[in-house]
């Protein structure tokens, strides 16, 4: 081998390695754009789904209904705390952690729908989720490691080669 060839071989590793970066990269942000619209998604499906079942029992005026409601919906997979609150932003009932008054919708970790019977108004339900933790950005920095390794091979590779091609020279 000659020095060009193993100078070529070096340049297509380096750049294989950048397009797996970009590639890697690209993935990650779609990933993470992803993950962001089913988190909307679920929220506001929960939200709403909590509001149309707790029509009945507030109308009927069952406070231990709308709290078993709350709690139940407060216990499923990623959810931080429901409640259910009136027009003037009062808690009616609530799961473990919801404030006692109605905290603004933000749209990435509280959800809300309205309470409505008929054409009134009766109040509002709202959903958290908790935030985004690290744990969520474990494909980003998977993809850092992954793009780090094929850049240690790669020099590592080009070492090798400069090692073969200089024994190869010697034995000319």
């Amino acid at each position: 081998m000659t020095p060009f060839v193993t100078r070529c071989a070096l340049a297509g590793g380096l750049a294989t390695t950048l397009l797996l970066a970009i590639a890697l990269t690209a993935s990650g942000w779609a990933y993470d754009a992803d993950q962001k619209a089913l988190r909307i998604t679920y929220g506001s499906t929960l939200a709403e789904q909590l509001a149309a079942s707790a029509i009945d029992p507030l109308l009927a005026n069952e406070a231990l209904r709308l709290t078993s409601l709350t709690q139940e919906m407060s216990q499923l997979s990623g959810v931080a705390w429901a409640a259910l609150y009136d027009l003037d932003g009062r808690r009616l009932a609530g799961g473990e952690g919801a404030p006692a008054q109605a905290p603004e919708a933000n749209g990435a970790t509280r959800f809300q729908a309205p309470l409505i019977f008929g054409r009134e108004a009766l109040g509002r339900a709202v959903v958290a989720l908790p935030a985004l933790s690290a744990e969520r950005r474990g494909p980003t920095a998977t993809l850092a490691v992954a793009g780090g390794l094929i850049v240690l091979l790669t020099l590592l590779s080009a070492l090798v080669g400069q090692r073969v091609e200089r024994r190869l020279r010697q034995l000319r």
